[in-house]
């Protein structure tokens, strides 16, 4: 179950956050709003102090009717939009799709776990490994040496660089010979694309869902009154 809600997280859009501040809407002393990325990079006058008003009465500020509406209306959204996805991650076909994909992960895992292990275990490429490990010490305490030349560092880069070169080249080699990677990445692949079927399907389904899309139409309504300063 737990990898069936890691996997239909990834279906929930930002638009489900519940605060205003991941739409990039701020609001400032008498419901003033601003727009902006974040706080930081906000179009706020220097001065207006945002923490002094976010839009309630109730929090010591005065509140602006039309940014309660889109909370009204953002609330109500992502309780429905989060029940009807709920729902879906429960079927037997995202459960099944979930799963195969779990599966095919571990498979393309063992392979590749297997493939590294055989490197290990042959000279060359262990001898290179200990090589890259040396040169990236030396780089290291060159780089924390302050009578290092710029020249011991270029040079030690690179050959810590040369030696990382071989490896990821005889660990590519290996993992393309490899049976077991290869057809752990097809069962990857094909469980990749049942599950972005399912997104497709479940996104059609609730374009086609009265209740979603009415809520939907009354969280766009009220964004839509709201005065962008």
């Amino acid at each position: 179950m737990k990898s069936v809600t890691k996997i239909f997280g990834l279906l929930i859009p930002s638009l489900l956050c519940s605060t205003l501040f991941a739409e990039g809407i701020l609001v400032g002393p008498q419901g003033t709003v601003y727009r902006g990325e974040s706080r930081e990079k906000a179009d706020v006058p220097s001065g207006v102090d945002l923490d002094k008003n976010r839009g309630a009465a109730g929090r010591g500020g005065i509140a602006n009717p039309n940014l309660e509406a889109i909370r009204t209306a953002q609330d109500a959204f992502a309780e429905v939009d989060s029940r009807l996805k709920s729902v879906f991650s429960e079927t037997p076909e995202m459960k099944s799709a979930a799963e195969a994909l779990h599966n095919a992960q571990q498979m393309l895992n063992a392979a590749e776990t297997q493939v590294m292990a055989g490197l290990l275990a042959d000279p060359t490429y262990s001898a290179t490994l200990v090589k890259r490990d040396a040169a990236k010490q030396k780089l290291d305490e060159l780089r924390a040496s302050e009578r290092a030349a710029p020249e011991q560092i270029t040079a030690a880069a690179a050959e810590a660089m040369t030696h990382g070169s071989v490896l990821t080249r005889m660990q590519t080699d290996a993992m393309r010979k490899s049976l077991a990677v290869t057809d752990g990445k097809k069962a990857l692949a094909a469980a990749s694309a049942s599950i972005a079927d399912l997104q497709k399907k479940l996104k059609e389904s609730l374009a086609q869902n009265t209740e979603w899309t009415g809520k939907k139409k009354k969280l766009d309504d009220a964004r839509a009154k709201l005065a962008i300063k």
